[in-house]
């Protein structure tokens, strides 16, 4: 099976449909800031041997716009970034941090449109040295542009089902950094039980995907893929808080990981409106399988804890990311302060194993968040483990005053690359002080310091970093 679709027709078309159906908003907020950073390092290469300090200053401006009408919700944000360095202005860059995502109804209960486009950087080689803010590191990583368009037809079939048949086209470029462009299709069909079905629900499953990459050359173009799933989903409300299933369904994965049947049984336990617990255990094309997302929040304490197993790329994590970015924006209360780094790029599909927790505890005028991860990765046999990852962080964020804040946080890292014929385990630890002050509603600056060290059996690998920052932003 393959899709064939004139794509510019789809674009402009679907454009032309939302235009014309649009309605006016009753809900548009804007916002906008600029802030100016001076950075102090006394190893902006991040480098063993040559350890050189530089100043250097950054200018961000930034600018966010949401809005809701009846049938349209938007929200955009975007962030400018200038970096100037004082010994080395041949490092001088501008980076760019979009996140936008449309929804709209574009004929009423039935016909939606879902788009999205972000650019942000992520990084190529978990080996390599690089920070997080891009102030000191090598060039190791590239900025990406991802965007996506879904439209979707949804019916409902009286009581007995509803049914969701969507159409997916995302692209993933790269500026620099060697990686081909790529573009993604897939085709989802939903049909699940209606109100008719009252103690028992099922749902039926089937999705095909395939991903192209605009290289040339036979090995390049060897990593084009396609997968089809198909599955039924039988449930049981046993009470009004325990929901129990079971899944049966087919996984085609072409040319990588294994294919064939697979099943699951789980359930769904809510005891009360705080605490929900969703399960499941079973085989999969790929062997055996799990996934677990436990929530519990009381009036101090919050538990986030979820396991997951997936089938994907660095590709498809990207997208992925994009999109949680996108959720994060238009629900910041569901961020769970875990940071699971990206791993080295590769365009094979991987096996990926996830366990990600975090707690946060209120009281006073302080909060303690602990969060951690450990994820196992598996690129071509499921009994070997390609890059095993994992990490805590921990911190502590004391309320001053009304209008002063004092955060320290304390983390550990280790990355584990078995890849390759040269191993390579990390472990990566950081120390950082925040002093934050509210000059007035509209004014705030903060002063921050950074240690960081990173241990690695590749000795390019290593390097340890202090670091002084202060920050000014004003808000419009």
């Amino acid at each position: 099976m393959g899709i064939t679709i004139n794509k510019k027709s789809i674009f402009t078309g679907l454009l032309i449909l939302l235009a014309g159906n649009i309605q006016a908003f009753n809900n548009v907020k804007l916002n906008a800031s600029v802030s100016g950073s001076m950075y102090y390092t006394d190893n902006v290469n991040l480098d063993y041997t040559n350890e050189k300090s530089n100043l250097v200053g950054r200018i961000s401006p930034s600018i966010g716009l949401s809005t809701k009408g009846s049938r349209v919700r938007t929200q955009v944000n975007y962030t400018m970034s200038g970096l100037t360095y004082n010994k080395d202005s041949g490092n001088d860059d501008i980076y760019h941090n979009l996140s936008s995502s449309a929804n709209a109804e574009i004929v009423k209960q039935s016909i939606f449109l879902d788009g999205f486009a972000n650019v942000r950087q992520v990084l190529l080689d978990q080996n390599k040295n690089a920070s997080s803010d891009l102030v000191s590191g090598s060039n190791n990583t590239t900025e990406t542009y991802t965007y996506g368009l879904t439209p979707s037809w949804k019916k409902k079939w009286g009581n007995y089902a509803s049914s969701v048949l969507s159409y997916g086209y995302n692209e993933v470029k790269f500026s620099g950094g060697g990686n081909s462009d790529s573009t993604g299709q897939n085709v989802n069909l939903t049909v699940s039980s209606g109100t008719k079905f009252n103690q028992y629900f099922w749902d039926l499953n089937s999705r095909y995907s395939e991903t192209s990459y605009q290289s040339s050359g036979s090995s390049l173009n060897a990593r084009d893929t396609t997968s089809e799933a198909s599955y039924v989903t039988l449930g049981y409300h046993y009470s009004r808080r325990l929901d129990l299933r079971v899944r049966l369904g087919y996984e085609d994965y072409d040319r990588t990981v294994s294919d064939g049947f697979g099943w699951t049984v789980g359930g769904n336990w809510r005891p009360s409106q705080r605490t929900s617990l969703d399960a499941s255990w079973g085989e999969r094309a790929f062997g055996r399988t799990a996934s677990l997302d436990f929530n519990h929040r009381s009036k101090r304490l919050t538990w986030q804890v979820n396991y997951s197993d997936s089938i994907t790329n660095s590709r498809g994590q990207i997208i992925q990311d994009s999109q949680a970015i996108n959720n994060a924006n238009l629900n910041p209360g569901n961020v769970a302060n875990v940071n699971v780094p990206l791993s080295t790029y590769d365009a094979n599909l991987r096996l990926t194993r996830r366990l990600t927790g975090s707690s946060s505890y209120r009281f006073s005028k302080s909060t303690i968040t602990l969060g951690g991860f450990a994820e196992a990765i598996y690129y071509k046999d499921e009994d070997k483990k390609d890059n095993l990852n994992q990490g805590l962080n921990l911190s502590w964020n004391i309320n001053v005053s009304g209008r002063s804040s004092l955060t320290s946080r304390v983390s550990w890292t280790q990355l584990d690359d078995r890849q390759n014929q040269t191993n390579n385990k990390q472990n990566r630890k950081d120390f950082s002080l925040s002093f934050t002050r509210s000059l007035n509603p509209e004014l705030s600056g903060s002063i921050n310091y950074t240690y960081r060290t990173n241990s690695a059996d590749l000795r390019t690998s290593e390097y340890t970093e202090n670091r002084i920052s202060a920050t000014l932003t004003k808000s419009f």
